[in-house]
């Protein structure tokens, strides 16, 4: 039963002439050791799979979320891109910020605020929380899985907002998480973005090789109390004690995996995997368009202000067609950065790098730089 309280006490907002009700008890959330939620405050909510952000303003705590143009209320979803805008009501909800957690409560909507399926009449959240304001998915963001969007684009695809609101949602959960991908594609990067855009940024993160033996494994993961624990299964056998070692209660650490195959990853878990979260990373071979961007990116970090879109229409072309990964792109960033700073002139590129024009033409030429040369007759 929900006890009535003094809204001047408990700082409950007055929409019309009710008073919406602020005390249900909190839902629990996350599994995978002792709770550890973000701790920064939530700073925004996103529309999943749209470039929809609602900023919730630092100096207030009580915000009303609804349809109402945003004259009259402070989060609107009355914008470009929501499908069925006339399903959300005016006054929706009332979202309030209690320190690092968000509570939503429903103003009596027309079509309901959901969680996990379920019409709720308040839902409680930290950041990476997901709930639908009747068909519309919102995300709980804090500054660490807000500043983490472009790393995350940079693995997931550039133009796939989806991905990355999902991957966020993964990240604050603290559960297990498995990301599937190619090994070649910087699994072990990822994982560690994962960690410091988590809660447990301020615990250790630890690698475990499969090829280590198991007394070396379970110090590694006691090493690691608290924190995340990065394991590639792709290199080994998933041991069940190692297995076991990962989802104590003892060292309570999040473990992150890498794998090929989702499925393979969850009969090497067994019962383990029901709480199982997954990131897909795609294969650079399969996003062409982001090359380009990837590129770009580098020979930014490098301090150069060289853009790959110097290449010809057609060298661009075939430079994104080629099949990338994350360490031929950094191991070949030289070569095509030299290339560009000379004018793409071979012969000044080499000397820069200080090698002869045909070892520079080679390296070009085999990642469709410049066009290779033909091979002789016999």
């Amino acid at each position: 039963m929900t006890r009535k309280t003094n809204p001047t006490a408990t700082g409950a907002p007055a929409v019309g002439s009710q008073v919406i009700q602020l005390n249900t008890p909190p839902r629990a959330e996350g599994v995978g050791g002792p709770a550890l939620p973000p701790a920064d405050a939530v700073r925004a909510l996103r529309v999943v799979g749209k470039n929809i952000e609602l900023r919730l303003a630092g100096d207030k705590s009580i915000h009303v979320l609804g349809s109402a143009p945003a004259t009259e209320i402070d989060l609107s979803l009355r914008v470009a891109g929501i499908d069925e805008p006339d399903r959300i009501s005016r006054v929706h909800a009332i979202v309030t910020r209690v320190d690092n957690w968000i509570r939503i409560t429903d103003h009596n909507s027309t079509n309901g605020t959901f969680y996990q399926g379920r019409r709720e009449a308040t839902i409680h959240l930290t950041a990476g929380g997901r709930f639908e304001v009747d068909v519309v998915p919102l995300i709980a963001l804090d500054d660490h899985l807000l500043g983490v969007r472009d790393t995350l684009h940079r693995f997931l695809g550039f133009a796939d907002i989806r991905a990355v609101d999902l991957a966020s949602e993964a990240i604050g959960s603290g559960d297990p998480l498995v990301i599937v991908g190619d090994r070649d594609n910087d699994l072990v990067e990822l994982a560690k973005v994962v960690h410091k855009a988590s809660g447990r940024r301020e615990r250790p993160f630890v690698t475990v090789s499969l090829d280590a033996p198991v007394d070396e494994q379970k110090p590694k993961v006691a090493r690691a109390r608290r924190g995340s624990v990065f394991v590639d299964v792709s290199t080994g056998t998933l041991t069940k004690q190692l297995v076991d070692y990962l989802f104590s209660r003892d060292y309570g650490v999040r473990p992150i995996f890498a794998a090929a195959d989702l499925d393979a990853m969850h009969r090497a878990l067994g019962p383990q995997s029901s709480n199982l979260r997954q990131i897909q990373v795609p294969a650079l071979r399969a996003r062409p368009a982001d090359i380009p961007h990837l590129f770009n990116a580098m020979f930014i970090a490098a301090g150069s202000q060289r853009r790959l879109e110097q290449l010809t229409r057609e060298r661009l072309e075939a430079v994104c067609a080629f099949p990338w990964t994350f360490g031929e792109m950094r191991q070949n960033l030289d070569a095509v950065l030299a290339y560009l700073t000379h004018d793409c002139n071979i012969s000044a590129a080499a000397r820069a790098l200080g090698v002869k024009p045909p070892s520079l033409h080679g390296r070009l030429a085999r990642i469709h730089v410049i066009k290779p040369q033909p091979k002789p007759k016999r």
